[in-house]
């Protein structure tokens, strides 16, 4: 894990995740890094979980997955990142009988509750809160989940299988009770709608189809609308019914984030791109090549800068307007 002044790209410190058997697309980290006070908690691609000093990059504590709790390493890595919720680090571990889903002390690594059975899938855990209850949504290797955030009890749960286990974009959160999910190999989209029924928990399909399968890219949600990569091509669907508004080629399967009302898409490989979030038509604002090789990891913008990489360089632009 390595830390760069933001400004310069000059290196800071580096702290070494350990040494691993190689796995197909490298045996480096997966998982985003995620930032919390003065800590910065990494989960490698053979989940060992690291939380760092983020001035220093002296460890602070770590927990291997794998050897305490049973976590099975999916086929192309461990490459969910965590999520800080008050004191505690949310972890999806895949682990042994109700060790899927865990909960740690952020500040000392403690166990704070395990819960579910199911093996890891590629996406991260998002919060919501339905029916006002406070939920965490975990998208695994067999489908979602609904776990109380406090204590770890499973609310619900809508199967959903892909082949080799590849549920990798983020679900995202339709307010106020709906959630988007995809996947590739042929599987596809749905919208699913959370009611509550007395105390109990029900899952219902909204529509579900082929439009969109996001691979490893997860998509992002503007006014009603899904703006995401069905598998290399990029597409805009109406969210509450699954029809698709247009779709464009030229990115192959690129990464997309969403900035004042446009998208800023890195292709695969090295083709960045402005498109005006409008779903009455595809509308390129510009696009340049930026870098060449294999592109799969999401820009981020921050302070009037974009940080986009490729495998071996990185790059800061000027993206101020």
């Amino acid at each position: 894990m390595l830390c760069f002044d933001a400004k310069t790209g000059a290196p800071l410190w580096k702290f070494k995740l350990g040494t691993n058997p190689y796995i197909d697309q490298g045996n480096g980290p997966r998982a985003t890094p995620l930032v919390d006070g003065n800590i910065v908690y990494m989960i490698d691609g053979f989940a060992k979980l690291f939380a760092v000093n983020a001035q220093t990059g002296e460890s602070i504590w770590q927990r291997d997955l794998v050897r305490e709790y049973g976590s099975r390493v999916p086929r192309w890595g461990y490459s969910n990142s965590p999520m800080v919720l008050g004191n505690k680090l949310i972890v999806t571990v895949g682990g042994k009988r109700d060790y899927a889903f865990m909960a740690f002390d952020k500040k000392t690594g403690a166990e704070i509750w395990h819960a579910g059975n199911d093996e890891p899938g590629y996406a991260s855990p998002i919060l919501a809160t339905i029916a006002g209850t406070q939920q965490l949504i975990f998208f695994s290797a067999t489908g979602l989940h609904g776990v109380s955030p406090s204590h770890g009890t499973i609310y619900w749960k809508y199967g959903w299988r892909t082949s080799y286990d590849v549920n990798a974009a983020n679900p995202i959160f339709i307010a106020p009770d709906k959630i988007y999910i995809s996947s590739s190999y042929g599987t596809g989209a749905a919208v699913v709608q959370i009611s509550k029924r007395g105390s109990r928990f029900e899952v219902d399909t909204v529509w579900k189809n082929r439009i969109m399968k996001n691979h490893f890219n997860s998509s992002v949600l503007w006014q009603g609308y899904i703006y995401g990569f069905d598998n290399g091509i990029l597409k805009c669907i109406e969210v509450l019914t699954g029809e698709e508004m247009w779709k464009a080629r030229g990115f192959q399967k690129g990464e997309l984030i969403l900035a004042d009302g446009h998208l800023i898409v890195l292709g695969e490989q090295g083709d960045l791109g402005v498109v005006e979030a409008n779903p009455s038509e595809y509308r390129l604002k510009a696009k340049s090549k930026v870098l060449s090789g294999r592109c799969w990891s999401m820009p981020t913008l921050a302070n009037g800068v974009l940080y986009v990489r490729n495998q071996s360089v990185m790059l800061a632009l000027d993206f101020m307007e």
